[in-house]
């Protein structure tokens, strides 16, 4: 199917792309200047949000057999969850128009050659060999042998296990979560995932499963502070979630350290909303390794903040305080938790659909509101919550092209 070319309208001939299928091939064959008038086409044409998420993600997993970039697919899971939930009918459509916009970046137009199957005795072997190839065939063979329930238990175990690249665990996370919406090539989005391992060597052996006490009362900031003096602290015998909770304090303070959000401060943040999803979906005896390797990966070291998450509360819009001071921009956000913290989040939503560019601008704001779910403590909550006015996309003036495109079909 050919393109549309930008600003035309769809002939008889060519009528707009409305199902899955029809809206993959159209998206391989577009260039990026079409993408936009393809998206407002196929909604006009009655097109379902999860057909278009669906294409954009087959776009990617489909045309590639590189495992380098996973940041277009594993932003998909923030931008479903935006698109539900936002109220304003353009801020819905948004993340629609950027999940093709982000995928199609990484697409060829030709589908990718299957891999034939080989063993799946030999699945870490070649994870750990580095072998990408191998490893995508060993997992197209356990898909076969089987089947993808296996396959998913495999993911999440090994895919926990600390590797010098963060986006190993971040990306394990979220292929789980797009089983669904991978729909028939589900079984992709596992070999994606065994071949991205493989170009992500473990950083060492596995730590020490921990040995966590639910219920004891050792508070978060108590258990930070001697994260923060020493990696080597002892952790056992405390409870899980005060445990993530600690975590959660150690990567806000990186956030508000850094003048734009990039590298660890962001990662740091993915990675320990993906952790605890982790923890949280593992059977009981598998909980105290990831605990274990949540914090082997993501609690030493941490040095003394610059910036603290007790500042005080303060006045103005913090997300117009964003784009020049970000101490005062948090300060007000404080505030503004404080007085409505659901309003705050669908503000800080809001702020995302429109103006984000960017597959991180997504997927850490699914991180802040998912870990601010799991914080029980207001307080905690409310200061974990304010640190979103560090977000790069908070400081952006104009909305994105991509909302733009969407004001205009809506």
């Amino acid at each position: 199917m050919a393109g549309l070319a930008c600003g035309s309208q769809p002939s008889p001939r060519a009528p707009a792309p409305a199902t899955r299928a029809a809206l993959f091939d159209a998206i391989r064959a577009a260039g990026t200047s079409e993408l936009d008038d393809l998206v407002a086409h196929a909604l006009e044409a009655g097109a379902r949000p999860e057909a278009i998420l669906g294409a954009a993600l087959d776009a990617r997993l489909r045309t590639r057999d590189d495992a380098e970039d996973i940041h277009s697919m594993a932003a998909l899971t923030a931008v479903q969850d935006v698109h539900a939930r936002a109220s304003d009918p353009a801020e819905r459509a948004a993340p629609l128009f950027f999940a093709v916009w982000s995928n199609h970046a990484w697409c060829r137009r030709d589908v990718a050659a299957a891999r034939p199957p080989s063993d799946a005795r030999g699945l870490e072997t070649a994870v750990d060999a580095g072998d990408r190839v191998a490893a995508d065939r060993a997992m197209a063979a356990k898909l076969v042998e089987e089947g993808p329930e296996a396959c998913a238990r495999w993911v999440s175990d090994v895919g926990s296990v600390p590797r010098g690249d963060l986006h190993a665990v971040i990306w394990t996370r979220h292929a789980l979560a797009l089983r669904d919406l991978a729909g028939p090539h589900e079984g992709l989005v596992f070999r994606s995932h065994a071949q991205f391992l493989a170009n992500s060597p473990a950083s060492g052996p596995p730590p020490r499963p921990l040995r966590p006490a639910p219920g004891d009362s050792t508070a978060p900031e108590e258990i930070a502070r001697a994260l923060r003096q020493s990696p080597d602290a002892p952790l056992d015998g405390l409870d899980p979630h005060a445990l993530f909770g600690a975590l959660a304090i150690l990567c806000a303070e990186q956030r508000l350290r850094a003048p734009f959000v990039t590298g660890a401060p962001l990662h740091y943040t993915t990675a320990l909303e993906a952790y605890w999803t982790l923890y949280e979906a593992a059977p009981a005896e598998q909980r105290a390794h990831v605990l274990a390797r949540a914090v082997a990966r993501l609690g030493p070291g941490a040095p003394d903040p610059t910036r603290v998450l007790t500042a005080t509360e303060g006045p103005g819009d913090p997300f117009a305080l964003a784009v020049g001071d970000i101490d005062a921009a948090y300060r007000a956000a404080l505030r503004a938790c404080a007085r409505d913290e659901a309003a705050f989040v669908s503000a800080a939503r809001s702020r995302v659909a429109r103006y984000g560019n960017d597959e991180h601008d997504y997927k850490l704001f699914g991180a802040l509101v998912t870990v601010a779910e799991r914080l029980e403590d207001p307080v905690a909550r409310a200061r974990w919550l304010a640190t979103a006015v560090a977000m790069n996309v908070m400081r952006l003036r104009d909305p994105s092209p991509r909302f733009q495109a969407a004001a205009r079909a809506t």
